[in-house]
């Protein structure tokens, strides 16, 4: 397939970005039970939140990805 270096790099730079939503989303529910070591309404709505910001980065980097390449995969 003829990528082009803008669409590779645009299909790194939403890689990268899934992977540090990944991060956050790590972070973000570690320190939830760092803080919370009981069940609590908060940190379950902290913990989902954090795990909606990757499925919606997720579902992103799937549509970034079939603009590009579906494309190239229909020509090839």
């Amino acid at each position: 397939m003829q990528i082009s270096y803008l669409e590779m790099t645009i299909i790194i730079f939403t890689i990268v970005l899934g992977l540090s939503a990944e991060m956050v989303n790590t972070a973000i529910e570690a320190m939830t039970d760092l803080i919370k070591k009981e069940y609590s309404q908060e940190a379950k709505i902290a913990k989902d939140v954090s795990a909606g910001m990757m499925l919606l980065t997720a579902f992103g980097a799937i549509f970034v990805a079939g603009c590009i390449l579906l494309p190239h995969i229909v020509n090839f």
